[in-house]
């Protein structure tokens, strides 16, 4: 059997298998181990080894890094703007966690904590790396600013409610 899929049914494949193996392990978590959810939140979130392994020196280089591999991986949209000391990346559309909510039954509690341990997963990402971090919840639209300036590697901001 050849392949078979374009681009986009493959991207909504993995984001639907992904969904679906996302809530199990949290499901999973939750039952057995919960306090480890937030430790897999961060990972599954940031993927932090992947772009810890990438090389990458600026926060441009970061925001472009996330926005490619949500764009191109998962068909979520973004957004890119900064230079060499300062970028953020906004998330427009997250694919990954439009089939969550498509497969799964979240509740409002488990929405607020996801979006607590997203804030956790950008802002532990950006301080490995060197970057303050701010992140900014608009709804569902999320911005993710980074800066070599500024306040401490380790500051971050707008935290969710």
């Amino acid at each position: 059997m050849a392949a078979s899929w374009d681009i986009a049914r493959l991207q909504t494949e993995i984001c639907k298998g992904t969904a679906f193996a996302y809530l199990a392990t949290v499901d999973l978590l939750k039952r057995h181990a919960p306090d480890a959810l937030e430790e897999y939140n961060k990972i599954f979130m940031a993927n932090k080894g992947y772009f810890l392994n990438l090389g990458i020196t600026t926060p441009l280089e970061l925001a472009t890094a996330l926005a490619e591999i949500e764009e191109n991986m998962f068909g979520s949209k973004m957004s890119v703007a900064g230079d060499g000391s300062c970028a953020s990346v906004t998330f427009e559309y997250v694919a990954e966690w439009a089939a969550v909510e498509a497969v799964g039954q979240l509740s409002d509690e488990d929405r607020a904590l996801a979006a607590r341990h997203f804030f956790l997963a950008m802002s532990e990402l950006g301080r490995e790396l060197g970057f303050a971090t701010a992140v900014a919840f608009n709804g569902p639209v999320v911005t993710v600013s980074y800066s070599k300036d500024g306040p401490s590697p380790s500051a971050v901001s707008e935290q969710p409610a």
